[in-house]
């Protein structure tokens, strides 16, 4: 039986035979390819060996490639593609980018680019040949917003290239991201801001209810408009500074009352909206309960109904004791907008709001405060139909103070 020689391997193939990429060996596959690229009249695919001269070739023998080819390569690429011509026509869509872009292959085709993303700077063509990467935001055929990030380059003279892909999540992270770090950067001063607000607010709020006493006419009418103000800057800051106050309080207070004195100074907001805001409020025993703190949780379940509402709705606030019941019922009720079951999901979230300007910090207070009672809150609304909030406090923890 004949031995190996020292020169091979017991393979019988030589040790120093190692070409390729990172040692791989060129086998029969490599050959194989070889020769079907030969007989199909492409060019033959270079030995990996070769190293710069190589990549040459390659990128070379993909450049020969049809026309067909290169759109099937296209097509593959993960990122979506247009080809856009100097006079700002799409000339190609691969069906990544009309996946993107919410529609058909063939609609693109031939549309004019600024029907897809605003105007360059500058407008089209682009100048000078610096590659731009930007996000914009457009708008789909459904009327969805979405945010665009995209890289341009110019190909040659006459042809651009548009990579793109949707960032929508990422762009809406970053910008809850930034509205979250503003919230805690305000969180850190506004309980020492609300102390210097409130003690000289308190003050003149003394004095005009003073002078309202000791004058009369139209001096004691201007007066009041003055102190009605001055009440409802009050009532702002207790509907925004209380998240970390407690329900309780230490002594029996007319709830009644406080929150009647709530809807009144909420009142003239709804009006001037034309909302029409009724207060059903009956007559309750001293209870231990806040004021502050239920005034601000009428303060901002009462201004959501005032934002949801349009002309001519009706919110209708009702405060209750039912008789032989041991819980306290609050109920505000409004004939706005509603809340899509998404909203409706999330609306308890903290710093989760659907306004522009929101807080996000409304109804999370108002479940806070009340849950921590061991009563709840709940929330029932329908799209386009309007919104129900009842809240319930059992009273078996509310003794009564004689």
């Amino acid at each position: 039986m004949p031995q190996p020689s020292p020169e091979s391997d017991p393979r019988g193939k030589p040790p120093n035979d190692v070409g390729g990429i990172g040692g791989m060996q060129s086998g029969p596959f490599q050959v194989e390819f070889q020769e079907r690229a030969v007989g199909s009249g492409l060019n033959p695919l270079p030995n990996p060996k070769d190293g710069l001269e190589s990549q040459r070739q390659l990128l070379s023998h993909v450049l020969s490639l049809s026309f067909n080819s290169q759109c099937l390569i296209l097509e593959a690429m993960p990122s979506a593609v247009l080809v856009v011509t100097r006079d700002g026509s799409i000339a190609y869509c691969n069906q990544q980018a009309a996946k993107v872009l919410d529609r058909d292959k063939l609609e693109v085709l031939g549309m004019p680019l600024t029907l897809l993303f605003p105007p360059f700077p500058g407008g089209w063509p682009p100048e000078g040949n610096n590659e731009e990467r930007k996000i914009v935001t457009v708008r789909s055929p459904t009327g969805d917003l979405k945010h665009i990030g995209f890289h341009l380059s110019k190909v040659s003279e006459d042809i651009f290239c548009i990579t793109f892909r949707d960032v929508t999540t990422v762009e809406v992270l970053r910008q809850e991201r930034d509205r979250l770090l503003q919230l805690a950067a305000v969180g850190d001063i506004l309980p020492a801001m609300l102390h210097e607000l409130k003690n000289p607010l308190a003050s003149i709020n003394m004095m005009i209810e003073l002078l309202v006493e000791e004058t009369s006419g139209p001096l004691q009418e201007q007066l009041h408009a003055v102190l009605m103000e001055v009440r409802r800057l009050g009532l702002t800051l207790d509907g925004v500074g209380r998240f970390q106050a407690d329900l309780w309080a230490g002594r029996p207070n007319a709830i009644d009352h406080a929150v009647q004195d709530a809807c009144s100074i909420l009142e003239p907001q709804a009006r001037k909206k034309g909302v029409d805001l009724r207060c059903e409020v009956a007559v309750l025993p001293l209870l231990p309960i806040s004021t502050s703190a239920i005034r601000a949780i009428v303060f901002n379940l009462v201004m959501n109904s005032i934002h949801a509402c349009g002309p001519h709705g009706v919110i209708t606030l009702t405060l209750s004791l039912p008789p032989g019941s041991n819980v306290l019922q609050l109920t505000v009720f409004d004939t706005g907008t509603g809340m899509s079951e998404d909203v409706l999901s999330r609306c308890r979230e903290l710093f989760y709001s659907t306004k522009p300007q929101g807080s996000g910090i409304g109804l999370a207070l108002c479940s806070r405060l009340v849950e921590s009672t061991g009563g709840k809150l709940e929330i029932t609304s329908m799209k386009g139909r309007g919104t129900s909030v009842q809240i319930d406090i059992p009273i078996r923890e509310l003794k009564k103070i004689s």
